[in-house]
């Protein structure tokens, strides 16, 4: 597999080694393999949160996992803009590698910016390392690296190594009740804006409910706090 460039993909290679070398021990009790969410928030900062500082709004529900874990103060995105910190978060490589240099929209501004309309599925992903040790994989919420507007050739999530998926209007497998209309989001909606990431959430509950014994991995990626 091609050699990660970036801490995540450093931190996964661990993860991986770790679960190789316990599969390689039947002697000993082999250790339960944790479950892996990675929660993706769009377009929020570092000031927003209470746990770093953010005045503004109360976060208790993040506040309380930095207590209980590990706050990172000095993490930097793999660029300052969707599409390719979601590219550069998803591969461990630096997103000019994959010809992504700005957020991705339809073919034209694709093609002034220089960039491709979507992530190539032979690409090193997470997903894919993970559903290589065991792991039972799934991608919620936004996507935006192929897939809506006029790109409708954009691969599928099964050809980045997901087993199931549930994503918005910026996707190649757009859920129905998110978009009714051609668009990101629409007051036809079944799921209402305000509702996205309780939605999300029930989504990645019932499938690690239904994954129960099996590890998983699992992008959650709500897009509420775009909107505002």
């Amino acid at each position: 597999m091609e050699k990660f460039n970036s801490i995540l993909g450093l931190v996964c290679m661990l993860l991986t080694g770790l679960i190789t070398n316990a599969e390689a021990q039947p002697a000993k009790k082999k250790a339960k393999h944790p479950n892996i969410i990675i929660i993706l928030t769009d377009d929020m900062g570092v000031g927003d949160i209470s746990a770093y500082g953010g005045k503004v709004l109360p976060t208790p529900n993040i506040d309380h996992l930095a207590k209980q874990g590990m706050k990172l103060t000095q993490y930097y995105s793999a660029a300052p803009i969707c599409s390719p910190s979601r590219a550069g978060l998803l591969t461990g490589n630096y997103p000019g590698k994959w010809n992504f240099t700005t957020y991705l929209d339809h073919r034209k501004h694709n093609r002034d910016a220089e960039q491709i309309d979507f992530l190539n599925p032979k690409v090193p992903t997470m997903a894919r390392l993970f559903k290589s040790a065991g792991y039972a994989t799934a991608h919620i919420g936004k996507w935006h690296m192929g897939g809506g507007r006029d790109v409708l050739n954009a691969p599928g999530f099964d050809q980045y190594g997901y087993d199931f998926h549930v994503s918005t209007y910026e996707s190649p497998q757009p859920d129905s009740l998110l978009t009714a209309t051609n668009w990101i989001w629409s007051e036809k909606d079944s799921i209402k804006r305000w509702n996205r990431t309780r939605y999300f959430v029930d989504k990645t509950l019932a499938f690690m409910k239904d994954k129960k014994g099996t590890p998983c991995f699992i992008n959650l990626w709500p897009d509420d706090v775009h909107t505002p």
